[in-house]
């Protein structure tokens, strides 16, 4: 839902691209954006990013492959 937002707006304030940045959860957003949309994404920076939410202790639940598809 996070990434749609990030789109909805793109295309609210009628940006045709734009560079993402993300942090920690916010570098899973941003590449989700960029796989689904890759057309509003003119660059892409992940800080302090990762692979899985399973590395989150605080989110142990949360399935990135599932958040992907």
């Amino acid at each position: 839902d996070m990434a749609e937002d990030v789109v909805w707006l793109l295309r609210h304030l009628n940006w045709p691209r734009a560079a993402l940045l993300g942090h920690s959860m916010g570098s899973i957003i941003a590449q989700k954006v960029s796989f689904d949309h890759p057309d509003k994404v003119g660059a892409l920076i992940l800080l302090g990013g990762f692979r899985t939410f399973s590395a989150m202790p605080a989110m142990p639940e949360v399935n990135l492959v599932q958040m992907m598809a």
